[in-house]
């Protein structure tokens, strides 16, 4: 491959992760799902209720893609979703039972599609690959100074 764009092939290394994590016996949902659910387990330990905005902004799921997956969890009895007492346009959703139930087993999950995604790489590779994922998605990390571009060479 020549001339593929970076934001590309992260797409594609997205797509074989969901496929990896939706092939895992009780997966659950979708890395982002699974995220969601986690989130509000995290959430629900701590006796916080948050509206759907909120979680947009503690996930990075979009709203539009966050509300199909609520829509969906709802439908399966693994949230509520209630309006907010100050702000009637607003939803505040909290995991069930059965929910948590789920979030509490997506760890184990999570962690087997972790390692099946970074078993592709050679082992001195994985640790950079994450550490790279991680300063790629921090929203307060600002571009080093001098970065005038890179050449990949192509495979």
């Amino acid at each position: 491959m020549t001339n593929v764009s970076i934001a590309h092939l992260i797409h594609r290394a997205s797509q074989r992760a969901d496929a990896i994590v939706k092939s895992q016996p009780k997966a659950g949902y979708s890395p982002r799902g699974n995220t969601i659910l986690t989130t509000l387990l995290q959430l629900h330990h701590q006796n916080v209720i948050c509206t759907q905005m909120q979680l947009v902004g503690m996930t990075g799921v979009d709203r539009s893609t966050l509300n199909t997956i609520l829509a969906g969890m709802k439908a399966k009895s693994l949230v509520s979703m209630k309006i907010d007492k100050d702000d009637r346009r607003a939803r505040r959703v909290s995991l069930t039972a059965k929910g948590r139930q789920l979030a509490a087993s997506i760890p184990t999950i999570s962690d087997d599609a972790d390692a099946e995604l970074l078993a592709l790489l050679p082992f001195k590779q994985r640790a950079p690959f994450v550490q790279a994922l991680r300063i790629l998605t921090n929203p307060n990390r600002k571009p080093a100074e001098g970065h005038a571009g890179l050449a990949l060479a192509a495979e």
